[in-house]
C-alpha cells in the first residue's frame, strides 16, 4: 500500500512529460465489541451496522437465543478496502440450582442456614431466613447471581408438637398382674416407658414416656395401686320377730359397692350372720355382719270381768318391762279403771329388747250383777218380806220399775227407787202368782227383766 508516481513521456509532438500518483490502499478489517453470551431467551443486542473502526456493512442475520449453541455472524463491508468479519455469539443453556432438602423441624427448634451456593455450583441469595416459631409449610426463593441459572424454591415443613394420647391403666389392687404399657400411643407415636407397672405397694406411681421419632412432647400416666378395704357398715338390728327390716345397703359407708347373700329375716328368733361380697376392681374384701332377732314378750293380763256401772276395776299385765295401756288410762303394770260402758282395754307391752306384744282385758258393764232382786216375797202382814226390795237402785236416780201380770197388764210403775212395790195393785192385795219385772236404770244400758212370785 502506498502513493506511486507514474511518468509519462509524450512519443511525438510539443507535449511535455505527465505524471500520475496512484495510491494503493492496504485492506482493514472491521472491529467489534463481542456480544454475549447469552442465555437461552435473552433478548440479545442489535449487531452494530458500524465496526468499532468507523467501517460501515451489514450482518447476515440478527442474533437468535432460541436454542443453545455458537452461531457465527458474518459482517460484509459496504465501501472501501475492507475485510469481512465474523462474529461468533454463545447462547448458553439454563441451568436449574439444586440443593438438598432441609427439614421437616420442630416447632422452636435451631434451623439450618440455607446455603447460598447450589449443590451444583450455582450461587445466589435467598429472600428469608427459615423461621420455625409457628407450624407451617412455608416455600423459600433463591435467586442466581451470575450465568445462565433459573430461579429456585425450596418448600421447609415447620410440624408442630404433638402429645402422645393413651388410655388409662389401672387402677390396680396390691398384687395384681398390670398390663404392659404400650410402646406405641393411641395416637400413633412410638417411644419406650422409663419402667414397666409395679403393684407391689399401694401408691400412685408417674410413669414417663419419651417418643422416638417425630415432633412429639413427652408424656406422662400416673398409674394407682390401692391397698385391700374391708368394707364397713352400720350395724343394724337388733329387731323383733315380725319387724319389717330395711334392705341391707349395696354401698357400704366407705364407699365399697357389692351384694349380700340373702335379706333380713325376722320370721324366727336367733342370730343370722349374712355375707356381703364386694364387687370386682375395688380392692376391697368381702364381710359379714351378724343380726339377731329376738323373740316378742308374752304379756299375760288379768282375766275379762264384769262389774256394774260406777263400780272399778283392777286390770294387772305381766311378762315386759314397761306397759303402755290405751284409753289414756296410763303406763303402770297396774291399773284401776270405771268405766260407764262396756270397755276393751289394751295393753302393749315392751321388754329390754325393745320388742313388744299386747293383750287385752274386756270389762263388761252388767248391771244385773249390781242388784239383790228377790224372785219371790210373801205380803201377808207378818213383817218378814212384805215388799219387794230392789238393793242397790239408790245410785241409779234416773231408772224406772215396771210390774206386769200374766196378761201383760201393768200393776206398778214407780221411778222412785225407794219405793218397793207391796204386792196391792189399786189399794187391792194381788193374788198369789206369777208376776213380771221390767226395769229401765236410765243410764243407757240394756233393761232388766224378770219375774217375781207373790206367795199368801
Amino acid at each position: 500500500a502506498g502513493t506511486i508516481t507514474y511518468n509519462f513521456t509524450p512519443t511525438t509532438g510539443c507535449n511535455t512529460n505527465a505524471t500520475m500518483d496512484v495510491v494503493v490502499i492496504a485492506y482493514s478489517s472491521p472491529t467489534f465489541t463481542q456480544a454475549g453470551p447469552y442465555c437461552v431467551g435473552d433478548i440479545p443486542a442489535t449487531l452494530p451496522t458500524t465496526s468499532d473502526n468507523g467501517i460501515a456493512g451489514t450482518w447476515d442475520a440478527a442474533i437468535s437465543t432460541t436454542s443453545a449453541g455458537t452461531v457465527t455472524y458474518n459482517f460484509t463491508p459496504t465501501t472501501g478496502c475492507n475485510t469481512n468479519a465474523t462474529m461468533d455469539i454463545l447462547v448458553i443453556v439454563n441451568v436449574t440450582p439444586t440443593f438438598t432438602q432441609i427439614g421437616p423441624y420442630c416447632v422452636g427448634d435451631t434451623p439450618a442456614t440455607l446455603p447460598t451456593t447450589s449443590d451444583n455450583g450455582i450461587v445466589g441469595t435467598w429472600d428469608a431466613a427459615i423461621s420455625t416459631s409457628t407450624a407451617g409449610t412455608v416455600t423459600y426463593n433463591f435467586t442466581p447471581t451470575t450465568g445462565c441459572n433459573t430461579n429456585a424454591t425450596m418448600d421447609i415443613v415447620v410440624i408442630a408438637y404433638t402429645t402422645p394420647t393413651f388410655i388409662q391403666a389401672g387402677p390396680y389392687c396390691i398384687g395384681d398382674t398390670p398390663a404392659t404399657l404400650p410402646t406405641t400411643s393411641d395416637n400413633g407415636i412410638a417411644g419406650t416407658w422409663d419402667a414397666a407397672i409395679s403393684t407391689a405397694n399401694a401408691d400412685t406411681i408417674t410413669y414417663n414416656f419419651t417418643p422416638t421419632t417425630g415432633c412429639n412432647t413427652n408424656a406422662t400416666m400416673n398409674v394407682a395401686v390401692r391397698a385391700y378395704t374391708t368394707p364397713t357398715f352400720i350395724q343394724v338390728g337388733p329387731y323383733c320377730v315380725g319387724d319389717t327390716p330395711p334392705n341391707l345397703p349395696t354401698t357400704s359407708d366407705n364407699g365399697i359397692a357389692g351384694t349380700w347373700d340373702a335379706t333380713i329375716s325376722t320370721v324366727a328368733a336367733g342370730t343370722i350372720t349374712y355375707n356381703f361380697t364386694s364387687d370386682q376392681g375395688q380392692c376391697a374384701f368381702d364381710t359379714t355382719t351378724i343380726i339377731t332377732t329376738n323373740d316378742l314378750p308374752i304379756i299375760t293380763t288379768s282375766n275379762d270381768t264384769s262389774i256394774c256401772i260406777n263400780q272399778i276395776a283392777n286390770l294387772f299385765a305381766t311378762g315386759a318391762v314397761t306397759y303402755l295401756w290405751n284409753n289414756s288410762i296410763g303406763n303402770d303394770q297396774l291399773q284401776t279403771v270405771s268405766p260407764n260402758e262396756t270397755t276393751t282395754y289394751l295393753v302393749i307391752g315392751t321388754d329390754i329388747n325393745s320388742c313388744s306384744s299386747t293383750n287385752t282385758i274386756l270389762v263388761t258393764i252388767d248391771n244385773s250383777i249390781c242388784f239383790n232382786i228377790p224372785n219371790v216375797f210373801s205380803p201377808n202382814g207378818d213383817g218378814k218380806n212384805d215388799t219387794w226390795v230392789l238393793r242397790g237402785m239408790e245410785d241409779y236416780s234416773d231408772a224406772t220399775i215396771a210390774i206386769f201380770n200374766r196378761w201383760g197388764s201393768e200393776i206398778f210403775n214407780t221411778s222412785n227407787t225407794q219405793n218397793f212395790w207391796d204386792g196391792t195393785y189399786n189399794g187391792t192385795n194381788s193374788p198369789a202368782a206369777t208376776y213380771y219385772y221390767f226395769i229401765d236404770l236410765g243410764d243407757g244400758s240394756d233393761p232388766i227383766n224378770g219375774t217375781v212370785n207373790i206367795i199368801r
